[in-house]
């Protein structure tokens, strides 16, 4: 099944579809006006830790919080993608090609930091690989902390 026959959660319906794809709260958007799904809108993932909303729909949350990551993510307890709705984690999980391919995989960055129009940077991360994990897990928990 591929991602325009899945059934869009409620939470996620009003945004935008780009090549079948929910261009959700905290995708970063080129000055092009094209999403870059692997990159984060950082001021709007700093504002769902802020509030507790939804890192996909950008909605209010009551546990449970569904976190997904690597066999690391879950041995260390830290997530490089904010708490998501279940609904909305799951229909991720099924949809985003990095998460449901087992051979899913990001493009190679080689700048660490990018500048791009208007003063925007774009900090690429060096411990997060752009290689998917042989397994990927999807955790539900009761509360989370943000942690630097």
């Amino acid at each position: 099944m591929n991602a325009k026959d899945l059934p869009i959660p409620d939470n996620l319906k009003h945004f935008p579809l780009w090549h079948g794809f929910v261009v959700h709260y905290t995708v970063w958007i080129n000055p092009d006006g094209t999403p870059d799904f692997k990159v984060m809108h950082e001021p709007r993932r700093q504002e769902c830790f802020a509030k507790n909303y939804c890192h996909l729909c950008g909605k209010k949350m009551q546990p449970p919080y569904a976190l997904i990551g690597g066999p690391l993510c879950v041995e260390y307890q830290r997530f490089v993608d904010g708490p998501m709705h279940p609904d909305c984690a799951m229909y991720a999980a099924r949809v985003c090609p990095f998460l449901s391919t087992p051979t899913g995989r990001y493009r190679a960055v080689v700048p660490v930091l990018e500048e791009l129009e208007h003063g925007v940077v774009i900090e690429t991360l060096p411990e997060v690989s752009s290689v998917r994990p042989k397994r990927m897990a999807f955790c539900l928990v009761d509360h989370y902390e943000v942690r630097r």
